[in-house]
């Protein structure tokens, strides 16, 4: 994967990487509207600025789809506490194990992980007592 060394080139394709990032952290699979959720969550956990740009996401999404690294497709989704439905794009990685073996040498990757396994030990011990 390139992408890991021309990540630090541009903001595009850092953000290529960091939709990879938590993709691979959310088993392959996510929903377009809860990408930028998801790399808010990542850049506070691994302490970088929260600074996502739709139009970016739409950009590296392209991209992406284009290596044939992920996969889209235009899905109803339900909302929440609700019997209505809105059009949404799904995205998932075309190889998740591939991506995940290549994402675990990710300095980047491992810190969130580390952080995440971290947060959710905390919360279920706080939970317990």
């Amino acid at each position: 994967m390139n992408l890991l060394n021309e990540a630090s080139e541009d903001a595009v394709s850092s953000l290529m990487l960091d939709i990879l990032r938590i993709l691979s952290v959310f088993y392959g699979v996510l929903w377009k509207t809860e990408i930028s959720q998801d790399l808010i969550k990542f850049y506070r956990t691994i302490g970088e600025p929260e600074i996502v740009n739709p139009k970016m996401i739409d950009e590296a999404i392209r991209n992406l789809e284009n290596m044939g690294l992920i996969k889209t497709k235009e899905r109803i989704r339900g909302m929440p506490l609700s019997t209505q439905t809105y059009q949404d794009l799904l995205v998932h990685l075309t190889d998740k194990f591939a991506t995940k073996k290549i994402l675990q040498k990710d300095e980047k990757y491992r810190k969130y992980i580390l952080k995440r396994e971290k947060a959710i030990k905390e919360a279920l011990n706080e939970y317990k007592h």
